[in-house]
């Protein structure tokens, strides 16, 4: 049998380390949903680093079928943003620049770790608790982990 004697700042400095939490390495999500008000989405990409308290999203490229002649939309990613990662939840927000030169359009995303469930609440020129009901949209995604498919 081996007995450690643990004394000073070197035991108390491990105690310290092992009882630390333990960060999730970056993961990458697929996200598919609706848009409560206007119908379906086409799915998302979510990069989660907890580490650096970041999220990315990513848009696939895609065609604007409500332009005549439909519109190739490029595909693009907003962020890294910053997060907040806690057992349960991951939240983030972004705001930019919305359709139009006067609208500024917000976005808070809720990420629920245990069930994937993710909900977007966008809003036009405030916050979603404060802007015009018609400036209002939500959109529900339901999120698993991106693995390899072969």
């Amino acid at each position: 049998m081996v007995f450690f004697k643990w004394s000073g700042c070197a035991g108390l400095a491990l105690l310290l380390v092992a009882a630390g939490p333990a960060l999730a390495e970056p993961t990458t999500l697929i996200c598919t949903g609706a848009d409560v008000q206007r119908g379906t989405t086409l799915p998302i990409n979510i990069d989660l680093d907890e580490p650096a308290s970041a999220v990315t999203i990513n848009y696939p490229a895609h065609t604007d079928a409500s332009t005549t002649p439909p519109t190739p939309i490029a595909a693009t990613s907003d962020g890294p943003l910053d997060a907040i990662f806690d057992p349960k939840t991951v939240v983030f927000n972004m705001q930019k620049p919305g359709s139009g030169a006067t609208v500024m359009r917000y976005s808070h995303y809720t990420l629920d770790r245990l069930t994937g469930a993710l909900i977007q609440y966008d809003s036009n020129n405030a916050p979603f608790d404060q802007a015009d009901p018609k400036d209002k949209s939500i959109y529900h995604y339901s999120c698993h982990l991106a693995k390899a498919q072969f």
